[in-house]
């Protein structure tokens, strides 16, 4: 007489995740390959508004992110985001050739509501992102109020704790739930309403 089922043992469990991960991230990729505003295709950059021209805060979100997370997380939560009436400042969306990235990354941290920071194992191997981090929590020391929203992509809170015990004690989004989700509770905190 054959075996049909057996116990899973926590191994068995774990293989069975990783290769869901593995296989999920090549779906994604089919995806985006299909939607011709797929998340390989940079976002362009746009005209000053009315608002930048008079120095006023113009954008909801500034998405600070690792390099390596433009493709699969901030670009498609940017246009999560923008498709909801965001207006959201993403690097290659707002500076040009020529420009100072100091400067024009001093510029969107200063004139953005809130900066969404996606921490991922990526994000604590780079210097930039994590300048703009402590310019959020700057702002938030300064003004007393939220600022930085979490988005954790592919880090366990173990390991964010053991790059961050602030960041880990802060109630983040998890990418695994998808961008429409994390847009909802991002939106949730705008005070608008979300699209679900």
């Amino acid at each position: 007489r054959r075996v049909l089922f057996r116990s899973l043992t926590a191994e068995d469990l774990g293989s069975l995740e990783a290769n869901i991960r593995v296989r999920m991230e090549e779906l994604e990729k089919v995806v985006d390959g299909l939607n011709p505003s797929s998340a390989t295709t940079p976002i362009k950059p746009k005209q000053a508004s009315l608002g930048a021209k008079m120095g006023k805060p113009i954008h909801g979100v500034f998405i600070c992110h690792a390099s390596k997370d433009k493709v699969h997380v901030a670009r498609p939560l940017a246009r999560e985001l923008q498709k909801r009436g965001v207006d959201v400042w993403i690097d290659e969306g707002e500076i040009l050739i020529g420009d100072s990235l100091r400067r024009k990354i001093d510029e969107g941290l200063r004139k953005s509501e809130y900066g969404v920071v996606i921490l991922s194992p990526s994000f604590f191997k780079k210097e930039w992102p994590q300048r703009e981090l402590d310019g959020l929590y700057q702002r938030e020391v300064a003004n007393g109020k939220v600022v930085i929203l979490p988005v954790i992509y592919k880090l366990s809170i173990e390991k964010l704790t053991e790059h961050s015990p602030l960041l880990a004690g802060r109630l983040g989004a998890k990418w695994s739930d998808g961008p429409k989700k994390v847009a909802d509770v991002i939106m949730e905190r705008l005070g608008r309403p979300s699209s679900s």
